[in-house]
């Protein structure tokens, strides 16, 4: 038996390993995405009193902590009963959206370009784009942390939660500052796009049948409300459920080879493995705003729900980019914020859900508290934890039958890496430690 380890696996967040197992020929016979961390924020919480959730939960990740402080504030909204005014619900919008950009941006820029440039390393990337494109996209990406800094009260780890609303009104120079920043996102997502568009070369197309796809939507697809919708691999529209009623359509399930449990949705007994984050958005529309519209049509010729492209997941985030700065225009240019901002008309319910499209897909934060609000149980469905069945099963297409060898090894890290994994949110480590395996086992 030889091992073969990639310790870490370079450009992923988190720990996991894949293990494949070769046959006598040396072949690839069958392929495991592993999470190797242990998840602890589900019981870390508990005992906690239900306005720190959002605050604590947002360290779940260092790069999905505005999304996760989002989803579990809007679960304190139900807990307490109340509908946060509109002002508030735009300055959180604004904030997800900035975290969304800026997300993207990083895993374009960062994670996602040696594999696209053919180089194993950012800085080597960053010369073959050009020095300065690369400082350019990077000082346009650094407005979106701005803005959050500015309306969260910080960039890591927002602090601005309320029951019901939102604790800090931007002031009259922070709001022109936003609308200006938020025309320059638009921009930095154009950038990206026809960057990453010049880059992309042979596309390998996979076609799954049994993989569906999971997305928030409203009038096509939604970040911060609307109905979580399933769509077959004909973009038929299968079920969707709302919030309050996830728990009877999404069920989690154990591996034995795996710490992460995996997330699929139900259906009159059947569990459907989805694709949640990028894909599936993509395929619930963007027809809101003129320039994010433009290159939707324009993607919708090539990429069609009946196939599986993940390389051009990377395109959908440029395409995010755009669509995400256009809306925070359309929020900045058209709101003063000088409104209510919080909503005091408690009517305790003492449990709450709350569901937002992070970067990676469908995000889902549900608690229950005591009779003195403090958290009794939580319940914390990562889009990663969806996306792991979908991962394996493109794997085992991918690399069956190929040599297990290096080359093997690099074609799994690169597919990974178009999913854009966050093992911190699906699983934490006890150590501290980040160690990606990658292991090959034969049989004899």
């Amino acid at each position: 038996m030889r091992r073969i380890e990639i310790n870490p696996v370079s450009r992923i967040e988190g720990h996991a390993r894949v293990t494949i197992f070769a046959d006598e020929r040396d072949r690839v016979e069958r392929v495991f995405f592993q999470t190797t961390e242990l998840r602890g924020y589900e019981k870390l919480v508990l005992g906690l009193p239900a306005e720190e959730v959002p605050r604590v939960v947002s360290t779940i990740c260092g790069i999905c902590r505005a999304v996760h402080f989002t989803a579990a504030l809007k679960a304190l909204d139900s807990v307490f009963g109340v509908t946060p005014p509109e002002d508030a619900e735009k300055i959180r919008r604004l904030v997800l959206y900035a975290n969304v950009i800026e997300d993207h941006a990083a895993s374009l820029l960062i994670l996602a370009l040696p594999d696209l440039v053919g180089e194993r390393d950012v800085f080597s990337s960053f010369n073959r784009i050009g020095v300065d494109v690369a400082k350019n996209l990077l000082k346009k990406r650094s407005y979106a942390v701005k803005t959050i800094e500015m309306l969260a009260g910080r960039f890591l780890h927002p602090v601005s939660a309320v029951p019901g609303g939102w604790s800090k009104r931007p002031e009259r120079k922070e709001v022109e500052l936003i609308r200006k920043y938020s025309k320059e996102l638009v921009q930095l997502g154009m950038e990206l796009f026809d960057l990453v568009h010049s880059l992309i070369g042979e596309v390998q197309e996979f076609d799954v049948k049994s993989l569906h796809y999971l997305a928030t939507s409203g009038k096509g697809a939604e970040f911060y409300d609307g109905v979580q919708k399933v769509m077959n691999g004909d973009g038929e529209e299968v079920l969707s459920f709302s919030e309050r009623d996830y728990d009877a359509f999404v069920r989690e399930r154990v591996e034995e080879h795996s710490y992460a449990k995996n997330a699929v949705v139900n259906a009159g007994g059947q569990d459907f493995e989805v694709i949640t984050g990028v894909a599936a958005r993509f395929h619930a529309g963007f027809e809101r705003y003129d320039l994010s519209s433009e290159l939707y049509r324009g993607l919708s010729e090539i990429i069609k729900p009946q196939v599986i492209s993940p390389v051009r997941n990377y395109l959908l985030r440029a395409l995010e980019v755009v669509y995400c700065a256009e809306a925070m225009v359309d929020i900045a240019e058209n709101t003063d914020f000088t409104g209510p901002l919080v909503n005091k008309d408690y009517r305790i319910t003492r449990e709450g859900i709350g569901i937002v499209e992070a970067p990676r897909g469908t995000l889902i934060h549900h608690y229950r508290t005591d009779g003195s609000g403090n958290v009794v149980k939580a319940r914390i469905i990562t889009p990663t934890q969806f996306n792991i069945p979908a991962m394996n099963a493109l794997l085992n297409e991918g690399l069956k039958g190929r040599g297990a060898n290096a080359e093997a090894m690099s074609y799994a890290e690169n597919l990974i890496r178009t999913f854009d994994p966050c093992m911190a949110c699906s699983t934490h480590s006890l150590d501290g430690k980040t160690m990606v395996e990658f292991e090959i086992v034969r049989k004899r």
